[in-house]
């Protein structure tokens, strides 16, 4: 559902005129599948270290900050008139996601 998201936002920032209203749907999706998406993971992540939660919740909460910290010159690149580079970010960190899932979990 978050890549579907971040699809349709990166689409719908590629039409011209626009409004806010359409552009804000895709943004809608995207931040309700986060919130099953964050809280399920970091669960499913301490489940194998239990004896070690607080330092592998430390840890998440790093990965997070790190990760935002490089992506966030990217989103404003463009300056304030461009919701595209934003776009790009968020599906790229999905798309990036998605291939993690696929690759690192064992089914």
């Amino acid at each position: 559902m978050q890549s579907v998201a971040a699809c349709t936002f990166f689409a719908v920032t590629q039409v011209d005129g626009v409004g806010l209203l359409v552009a804000v749907a895709p943004l809608t999706l995207l931040m309700f599948s986060w919130t099953f998406i964050q809280s399920n993971s970091i669960a499913l992540a301490l489940t194998d270290y239990s004896t070690v939660a607080g330092t592998a919740v430390a840890l998440l909460g790093v990965s997070q900050f790190a990760i935002s910290a490089v992506a966030a010159p990217f989103v404003g690149i463009a300056g304030k008139t461009s919701a595209l580079p934003m776009a790009l970010v968020i599906l790229t960190c999905s798309l990036f996601a998605a291939t993690a899932l696929r690759t690192l979990v064992r089914r």
